[in-house]
């Protein structure tokens, strides 16, 4: 029983290789080189959302406690009569302490929702609530430039993501009635030769050949594989093992794991490879091509989405590990200074001298920071 990994190629020996038998060597060559991309971008993104969450994520949770602690400093402050303090200051205050539980909140911290609605006009809900409706006119907007209705039941008030997944179904419905009334008028507007009846009748019964043909080779080794007439309780675990090999890979279309596993077992082997016939290849190398399709779409569009996932690891995911390493460090440095700032700041508010210091830096730091909302960009408090 060999458990190493064999690449399916075709053997060049002394004879030149045809046209078919040489794309099926390139094309293997690219279905490995595209299995490894996606694997290491699997292990990237581990390895950043791991980093992430031992590194960073337990500074900003410190980071938040001292900003709980400012919060209610301030209160205490802002609520007693003993200390005198101006009417800006006190304005300031107010922003602070909105601006702040905002973002609190935000990060889950729903116990700062009485204290927000304390010092602000608008309660929480209520802001919520508005930030939904203007974020759905926009939308709606948007999706009847396209000549797609937008109906109520399509928001989730709690969700803007689910919304959003809404009115892209509803794009994608659209687009699909577009290409299929084309299609219909195509089929109104032109009767189809011979020659075109022909070739659709090629396509598919190309198609039906190439799901044979998968078929086929997963019969083979489920044959060889079926673990339920093994006596030895070592071998049917193995062949346990590698019939779930081979199921996952015929129900993800994987012709390329399905050929690899043949090698394994000597069902087949380089030779057999090479005496296949030039109509055979021609089947193999439209299955394998489909199959490069599939992986290059499933890197890109994972990469791609994930650089745009409102996750907070989600913006390392595009560095290489010795930017992402960087990145983290200079992260960390960043925090860890916001930290020990803040924590000089709650030490010294008691002196009236630094207070009114205080009060002016944050006002302006407020000001700054409502054109760039952003709990982690540069507050120094």
């Amino acid at each position: 029983m060999k458990k190493t990994s064999l690449v399916p190629q075709i053997e060049k020996k002394e004879k030149v290789l045809n046209k078919e038998q040489d794309l099926f060597n390139k094309k293997v060559q690219k279905i490995q080189k595209l299995k490894a991309d996606v694997e290491k971008q699997s292990a990237h993104i581990d390895y950043v959302k791991q980093t992430f969450a031992q590194e960073l994520q337990p500074i900003v949770q410190e980071l938040f406690a001292v900003h709980i602690q400012m919060v209610w400093v301030l209160d205490k402050i802002y609520n007693d009569t003993t200390i005198k303090i101006t009417k800006t200051e006190r304005s300031t205050i107010e922003e602070f302490i909105i601006f702040k539980t905002t973002n609190l909140i935000e990060a889950g911290h729903e116990e700062f929702i009485p204290l927000h609605d304390k010092y602000s006009d608008v309660s929480y809900e209520e802001a919520k609530k508005m930030m939904f409706e203007e974020q759905a006119d926009m939308l709606k907007n948007f999706a009847g430039l396209f000549g797609i209705d937008i109906e109520d039941e399509d928001f989730d008030v709690e969700d803007l993501d689910k919304t959003k997944e809404n009115i892209q179904r509803k794009f994608e419905a659209r687009n699909e009635e577009i290409g299929r009334r084309q299609e219909e008028e195509e089929k109104a507007n032109q009767k189809k030769t011979k020659k075109q009846v022909e070739k659709e009748e090629q396509k598919i019964a190309a198609e039906k050949q190439l799901q044979q043909t998968s078929r086929m080779i997963y019969t083979s080794l489920v044959k060889q594989l079926h673990p339920d007439g093994e006596q030895d309780e070592q071998k049917k675990a193995w062949k346990t093992e590698m019939m779930k090999k081979v199921t996952e890979a015929y129900e993800k279309d994987d012709f390329y794991t399905l050929l690899q596993l043949q090698l394994e077992l000597n069902i087949i082997d380089e030779e057999h490879l090479g005496k296949l016939s030039t109509e055979q290849l021609k089947y193999y190398n439209k299955i394998l091509n489909e199959q490069i399709n599939e992986l290059e779409r499933e890197y890109f569009a994972y990469r791609n989405e994930l650089n745009f996932r409102e996750v907070p690891w989600g913006k390392y995911v595009s560095s290489t590990p010795k930017q992402f390493e960087y990145r983290i460090n200079r992260e960390k440095n960043e925090l860890l200074e916001m930290i020990k700032t803040s924590q000089n700041h709650l030490q010294n508010l008691g002196d009236k001298t630094f207070f009114k210091f205080f009060m002016k830096s944050i006002k302006q730091e407020l000001k700054a920071m409502a054109k760039d909302d952003d709990f982690f960009g540069g507050d120094s408090w």
